[in-house]
Order: structure tokens, then C-alpha cells, then sequence
């Protein structure tokens, strides 16, 4: 399965596949502001697709981050460059 990005105004790119389609929104499913480019998140069963934007992406894969680090063995504290608050 592929991943769908849409750019706001731009087209749609999935794989190795771009479409040139001035209509396109990206709206993410997520927060649910209209973005400059959202990537799909689409259930293996291909039944639910959802979009989200470089914001919500990034805040996720922080949090991530944060969570495996404080999970390690012994975890306390912060990982290195992270500011609390």
C-alpha cells in the first residue's frame, strides 16, 4: 500500500505516481485544519483512510520519541534537547 500525499492546490502524489490537480485539499483528519500537505494513514484493510498534517506528524513522533526514551531501562528524566513545557 502506498502512501497518498496531497498538496493544497498542487495535485496528489502516491508511489511513484503524481497527478497535477489544482482542486486538491489537504485537510487534516487529525486536527482538522486545512494544511499546505497532509499524508494519508490508511487502515491495512484499506477501509478507513485518514490525513494528517507535517504539525500533528510531528507532534506524534515527538511524543514517540519521548515515551521510548522515558521507557528505556532506568528511564527518568528527558532526552537530550528536549524542553519541558
Amino acid at each position: 500500500m502506498d502512501i497518498e500525499v496531497r498538496v493544497a492546490g498542487r495535485g496528489i502524489v502516491q508511489g511513484d505516481t503524481s497527478k497535477v490537480d489544482a482542486s486538491v485539499k489537504a485537510s487534516c483528519s487529525l486536527c482538522g485544519c486545512d494544511a499546505d500537505v497532509v499524508s494519508s494513514m490508511t487502515s491495512n484493510d484499506g477501509a478507513v483512510t485518514m490525513y494528517a498534517c507535517l504539525s500533528c506528524l510531528r507532534v506524534r513522533l515527538d511524543a514517540m520519541s519521548v515515551a521510548r526514551y522515558r521507557m528505556r531501562d532506568g528511564g527518568t528524566g528527558l532526552p537530550a534537547g528536549k524542553v519541558a513545557g
